[in-house]
């Protein structure tokens, strides 16, 4: 028999480990053994004894996986020591890469004894920034802030992040910034008249007349002060602070809000840009036409040159259409539209029709 009352049951201790620095957003930091810059999470042991990682569970509230047995080289934390854990969702490359991954809008990591429910430590975190960690500072203590000096698999080093715009380029650069909160300001640039024209219109109302204007520079630039009209009276629309990309496309329709009100003649009409300057570009629009019952819009280059398109308002124009008229002088309204031919990829589509 056995006097139970006799026995003395060694106490279960939770191993001494915390989660001492973590980085969300690892963009040039450090990266692992295939290349990659991943999340990554490091654990300090305090202690005075050595602790293997095997059997534990690492996890960031969603996605877990336990450390592998069998790489007590690679899985055990001497004492005082620190070991990093990649959070990259490839276990395959190795016992030290975690199923999961962080997110930098906040969310937390947990670490589990082998048992897989208790605790053993955990932190729940916020927002974060690309290649700034946050960490224990000392060491081990219950006071964590983020630094720009991040040491995985060390002790960890304080440097305090500076919030702000660290472009130099940036009207508001601030030179003590470590950290760029996407803060940046930069000098508006006017568009150039030439780079900036009227690229597309149309004038049917069906749907409404619109006018398309077109970024052809490298850089983005503002429409502020430029006017647009239908003659060269230039007193329809003075454009506000309209920001266009390199190769954006500004399309304003009748009426609209912040557009032009002057309606475009389907017997034909002009449309004038101006720069801030008075230099004006005017395109000649020729009369409205409709193809199988589709208002074809009339498209152009920097120059003014134009032709009938199919409409594209705010995309790449389309090819020209070329329209044969037998009887020159007269432009009908309507067709009835044929085959094109050659093929449908030749830049300049050929049209039969026949008149109503």
């Amino acid at each position: 028999w056995i006097d139970e009352g006799a026995l003395e049951f060694p106490a279960i201790t939770t191993p001494a480990l915390v989660i001492n620095e973590f980085m969300a957003s690892n963009d040039t930091t450090i990266a692992d053994t295939s290349g990659e810059f991943a999340d990554w999470v490091e654990i300090y042991n305090p202690s005075d004894e050595a602790v293997d990682l095997a059997g534990m569970t690492f996890s960031d509230g969603d996605d877990a996986s336990a450390i592998p047995t069998g790489f007590p080289d690679i899985t055990t934390i001497p004492a005082g020591g620190f070991i990093f854990v990649w959070f990259d969702k490839d276990p395959e490359e190795g016992p030290l890469h975690i199923n999961a991954k962080l997110s930098d809008g906040g969310e937390a990591v947990i670490l589990f004894d082998t048992d897989g429910t208790t605790v053993i430590d955990s932190i729940d975190f916020g927002e974060q920034f690309t290649d700034v960690s946050t960490g224990r500072f000392p060491d081990s203590s219950d006071t964590w802030d983020l630094t720009v000096t991040p040491t995985p698999g060390a002790a960890n080093v304080y440097t305090a992040a500076v919030f702000g715009c660290n472009d130099p380029d940036a009207i508001n650069y601030n030179p003590d910034a470590n950290v760029n909160d996407d803060s940046c300001e930069y000098p508006t640039i006017l568009c150039v008249l030439g780079e900036v024209y009227v690229s597309e219109a149309a004038t049917s109302g069906d749907p409404e007349d619109y006018i398309e204007i077109f970024n052809a520079g490298d850089v983005e630039c503002s429409l502020a002060g430029f006017q647009l009209d239908d003659s060269e009276d230039l007193d329809d629309l003075i454009f506000g602070n309209v920001i266009l990309e390199p190769g954006a496309y500004w399309v304003g329709y009748e009426d609209a809000t912040d557009s032009f009100s002057s309606g475009l003649s389907s017997n034909g009409d002009i449309i004038v840009l101006a720069d801030t300057s008075g230099n004006m570009l005017t395109v000649i629009l020729e009369a409205s036409v409709e193809v199988d019952g589709v208002q074809l819009s009339q498209s152009f280059d920097a120059t003014g040159t134009g032709c009938y398109t199919m409409p594209t308002p705010g995309a790449v124009n389309d090819t020209c259409v070329t329209l044969n008229i037998s009887n020159a002088g007269t432009i009908p309204t309507q067709f009835t539209l044929h085959q094109n031919y050659p093929n449908p990829f030749n830049p300049v589509t050929t049209l039969r029709y026949d008149l109503p």
